[in-house]
């Protein structure tokens, strides 16, 4: 959150805190919203959600996506990757307050090649779901156009597009 309104209207800038977060996410909930979606990427997000969590008295029911990356250094390493992503996904379950991840997605970069990310996705996803850190499993396309390539894959159970409704709105008029 980059502009914030105090309670006359200015805005400020910087991220809430504790308190603003907690009624931010208190609002989505009683609003209807019951997935929250967020990574380590996004600075504090996953402890801040787990904190909430954490604190409802009647635990809201939130489904939780979170998602991990794999390092270009690692990726030819399996044994490396394992230990990238396990170590990643401990951590996120720490911040969350959660004992396992509901849903999981790699957050697909585009620097990487996807070929090679699908020679060693699949089964660290399955891993994953064998040793009980995850529900379900799946990618965080950097493009619409990996959908096709992804979707070849059972093991990847979601799929998350970047998709923007302007962008369609003037697709459209195009």
């Amino acid at each position: 959150i980059e502009h914030i309104h105090d309670e006359v209207g200015h805005a400020r800038q910087g991220r809430p805190g504790a308190a603003e977060s907690f009624e931010i996410l208190s609002c989505a909930v009683r609003g209807g919203i019951n997935t929250l979606d967020t990574a380590r990427d996004y600075g504090e997000a996953e402890k801040v959600i787990g904190d909430f969590l954490d604190d409802e008295r009647d635990r809201p029911s939130v489904n939780v996506i979170t998602k991990f990356k794999i390092s270009r250094e690692s990726l030819t390493d399996k044994k490396r990757v394992k230990e990238e992503v396990y170590s990643s996904l401990r951590e996120s379950c720490r911040l969350l307050k959660l004992e396992r991840i509901p849903v999981c997605l790699f957050h697909m970069d585009r620097k990487l090649p996807v070929e090679e990310v699908l020679k060693v996705l699949p089964g660290i996803l399955t891993d994953l779901k064998h040793d009980g850190l995850i529900d379900i499993g799946g990618v965080s396309a950097d493009h619409p156009r990996e959908a096709e390539l992804f979707l070849k894959h059972p093991e990847l159970e979601a799929i998350q597009l970047p998709l923007n409704v302007f962008d369609l709105l003037l697709a459209g008029k195009g």
